[in-house]
């Protein structure tokens, strides 16, 4: 016994703590929280632990939540009022922004501890927020420093964050892009069908109607558009405008067939391939997401 303390004495004198602390009092269930729920976090210090528990709770994940809406909603005023440069109101939207420059430091500091650096870099939400919390920084500290009015263009995303926070938000997102990948294929046949059409279309009706199609790109923007329906001005142009043989009877059946292949089969397909890939994924989003928040309840009590 005496040869097992003095080695957690030795222990803890290595890791800089000290031997005769008090250890610290955590309950069983949240303890076994920690170590389960978490496996990345696994031998880190108690307070790192507890500082990621804190983090992830959904209260601190709401207060975050209304400061990045505040943020979002100071800034469409800023645009709506465009405050001269000088006035008292410029002054008052720069000590705002200031503060949530602040705030959103802080807490991409406490996420950042409470994470651990190797796991902070897997997210590419915790990217995300450093990128647009580094540059709200650079804006506010370094206002004259070159090409900043570019990059002032992504602090308009900031407000993408929230989809990280509010969980129905995040299944929203999650299953979004878990359905686009099934609809590939039919967009690319639908590409391919809008290409055929307009080298079709190059070729008959060129100089006819050279804007819509004097050239490949010309057309295929002409084909695009047609897609969302707005295809009948030009076919009225073509089939009762020129004294042309090729416009008077093969205007009517190019578009017709054209919107029947690309508008009424394959975007219906499209829709339908992510309608169901969608429902899907996000129902599973949503459970999971569910049984976090219930796990977080039973945990907290």
């Amino acid at each position: 016994a005496e040869t097992q303390r003095q080695a957690a004495i030795a222990e803890a004198l290595a890791r800089g703590e000290d031997p005769d602390a008090p250890p610290q009092q955590v309950s069983v269930a949240r303890q076994k929280w920690l170590d389960t729920r978490d496996p990345h976090l696994k031998g880190r210090w108690m307070s790192q632990r507890l500082v990621k528990y804190f983090y992830d709770r959904p209260l601190c994940q709401k207060f975050v939540a209304i400061f990045i809406l505040a943020n979002f909603v100071c800034s469409a005023m800023e645009k709506q009022l465009l405050p001269g440069p000088g006035s008292e109101t410029a002054q008052t939207f720069t000590s705002l922004k200031r503060m949530f420059m602040i705030v959103f430091s802080v807490e991409l500091v406490i996420n950042l501890y409470g994470s651990g650096f190797k796991r902070f870099v897997r997210s590419g939400w915790n990217i995300f927020d450093a990128f647009i919390v580094s540059i709200s920084i650079l804006i506010v500290l370094a206002p004259n420093t070159p090409g900043l009015s570019v990059l002032r263009l992504f602090r308009a995303f900031r407000v993408f964050r929230l989809f990280k926070r509010i969980p129905s938000l995040r299944a929203t997102i999650q299953g979004i892009t878990r359905a686009l990948p099934p609809t590939v294929e039919p967009f690319f046949i639908l590409g391919i069908l809008m290409s055929i059409w307009a080298i079709i279309g190059v070729t008959f009706f060129r100089r006819f109607l050279p804007t819509q199609y004097g050239t490949f790109l010309q057309a295929e923007m002409t084909m695009y558009t047609a897609v969302t329906g707005e295809w009948a001005s030009v076919a009225r142009k073509l089939a009762y405008g020129f004294d042309d043989i090729y416009c008077k009877y093969l205007a009517g059946p190019y578009f017709t067939t054209y919107y029947f292949l690309t508008t009424t089969l394959m975007c219906n397909i499209v829709i339908a391939r992510f309608i169901e890939a969608y429902i899907d994924t996000k129902e599973a989003a949503a459970q999971a997401v569910a049984n976090a928040e219930e796990e977080d309840k039973l945990v907290a009590n």
